[in-house]
């Protein structure tokens, strides 16, 4: 239904949702997934917006504009794109194997979430080998520099799940975020609430072996609160 919804209409019922989000004290959506799914995506399944790109780009950015203007923030997700992964990142190490000229043509959904003013960009899950072979997309220096450098992204840059196995690739899960905030991350994200003290202090003691920086720590820190408050 919303395919054949005027992007004006889209917008709007978008907003009126955002807007109870919001009198609920709702801050920021997880969303929207832009990712292109022309293969197979158990991780994906029934959660995308369509196959077709433009189709995409176009919900997507009604969604974005209609969600901000009710004073959420929107997170979209999960850059650079995952058309085609046999298996859930969540559960086994699986690496996208598409070609960087495809990734790049449905990554365009992410640079139209961009000139729509997505104010936050979630990185996803799992390694993009023709990219970056060895690191996870959220743990991955290259992937986050194209972001930044090839979409002019100057938002919030947050990671998926560093605890799915395809993300932490057998590191464990200290090292991985220490990792994610190296690579350009600055809001990192955990599936269960158990291990914040654990990387809280990991994290301290990555600056104090030098593993971390303590400007790249402060620097994340205050990227994150600067979004809270504004």
């Amino acid at each position: 239904a919303a395919i054949a919804m005027p992007d004006a209409d889209l917008e709007a019922a978008c907003f009126g949702n955002a807007a109870a989000a919001r009198e609920l004290g709702v801050t920021m959506y997880l969303a929207p997934i832009v990712d292109v799914v022309d293969g197979t995506n158990p991780w994906l399944l029934n959660r995308t917006l369509g196959r077709d790109p433009d189709v995409v780009a176009r919900l997507g950015a009604a969604f974005v504009r209609g969600v901000q203007k009710a004073g959420i923030a929107t997170a979209t997700k999960h850059f650079p794109g995952f058309n085609h992964l046999p298996l859930d990142p969540a559960l086994t190490d699986v690496v996208l194997e598409t070609e960087t000229g495809q990734i790049e043509v449905y990554a365009e959904t992410f640079a139209a979430m961009i000139a729509a003013g997505t104010r936050a960009v979630m990185v996803g899950p799992a390694a993009v080998r023709s990219i970056d072979p060895i690191n996870a997309a959220c743990v991955s220096p290259a992937v986050i520099s194209m972001l930044r450098e090839k979409f002019g992204f100057t938002g919030l840059v947050i990671s998926d799940d560093l605890d799915a196995p395809a993300t932490a690739r057998g590191q464990n899960l200290i090292d991985t975020a220490v990792a994610s905030l190296n690579a350009g991350a600055e809001l990192l994200l955990f599936s269960g609430r158990s291990h914040l003290r654990q990387i809280s202090e990991g994290l301290v003691e990555a600056v104090s072996s030098g593993d971390l920086s303590e400007r790249r720590l402060l620097q994340a820190a205050e990227r994150v609160r600067s979004f809270v408050s504004s």
